[in-house]
């Protein structure tokens, strides 16, 4: 059954995954390894949040890995954590501080 927050859930899945792409071209290219898979982790921790991936039409994401990170933060918003395993307050943690390493690069 899709809830709203299992639909919040796809949604920030969805954009990580556009970050974690662009880790992979010249936005990525000064970031260091660990960040990458940071990224990545985060990806693939959030798909075990949800038991089925929720497709969005004709999404735009944004273009960079900060823009990513940022909406994905901001999704985390929507989550209804009572309806959700223990391991998402985790997740909404770690993704806070990857977007704060990258905030202190810029």
């Amino acid at each position: 059954m899709t809830t709203t927050s299992t639909t919040a859930v796809g949604q920030t899945y969805l954009t990580l995954l556009r970050a974690a792409q662009l880790t992979l071209g010249p936005q990525g290219d000064d970031l260091q390894v660990g960040f990458h898979i940071a990224v990545s982790a985060l990806q693939l921790r959030c798909l075990t949040l949800v038991q089925e991936l929720i497709q969005i039409p004709d999404r735009v994401y944004p273009e960079t890995i900060a823009g990513c990170l940022e909406e994905a933060a901001a999704q985390t918003c929507q989550w209804d954590l009572a309806t959700l395993p223990p391991e998402a307050v985790d997740f909404i943690i770690d993704l806070a501080d990857l977007k704060h390493v990258l905030g202190q690069r810029r």
